[in-house]
């Protein structure tokens, strides 16, 4: 059976409100946000979805990504806008964090930049479980909802490690920029 996150027409930007509702948290930001990057090309976005086959399809609506210093903000019609920033780790990879100021977790999620594309996966500690990473972790607190991890190590460490073993869940593809 498919994850529940693969079930449903998520978008980018209602994965990273999830971030403030569960998956993947921490009780206060890890990273420091004068320690963000700004790779991602401001603009708008189409999303795709994986599909069954692997493949991943257009979902028929797009996203749209600003920029204000180091801090994104996506935003899909009819959503709240989401704001985040993004960190660079090893081997390509990208953590972004989203954080709001008025709630103690920071949420969390890996990407990676392929050939001008996001590729995103939206973690979810069921998958993780599922997956075998969760067990290589013991340090982590799982409720059966969300995991918290207790440090930026961990938190690096898991996510490759989770983006190394799932396959990733939407793709972005840069329709015009802003």
């Amino acid at each position: 059976m498919r994850p529940l996150v693969h079930r449903l027409p998520v978008l980018f930007a209602a994965v990273l409100a999830l971030f403030l509702s569960g998956c993947i948290l921490s009780e206060g930001p890890l990273f420091d946000t004068a320690d963000a990057v700004t790779p991602l090309e401001p603009g708008r976005y189409e999303a795709r979805e994986r599909a069954d086959d692997g493949t991943f399809k257009p979902t028929g609506k797009a996203v749209t990504l600003t920029l204000a210093g180091t801090t994104y903000t996506m935003s899909e019609e009819g959503q709240d806008p989401v704001p985040f920033t993004l960190y660079e780790e090893a081997d390509g990879l990208f953590v972004a964090m989203a954080h709001d100021p008025d709630e103690p977790e920071a949420g969390y999620a890996p990407l990676r930049i392929e050939g001008g594309e996001i590729v995103f996966w939206a973690a979810v500690c069921e998958v993780a479980e599922d997956n075998g990473v969760l067990a290589n972790y013991p340090q982590i607190e799982n409720d059966g909802l969300s995991c918290t991890l207790p440090d930026k190590d961990t938190l690096v460490a898991f996510l490759g490690a989770y983006a190394a073993t799932a396959q990733p869940d939407f793709r972005y593809v840069l329709v015009n920029r802003t």
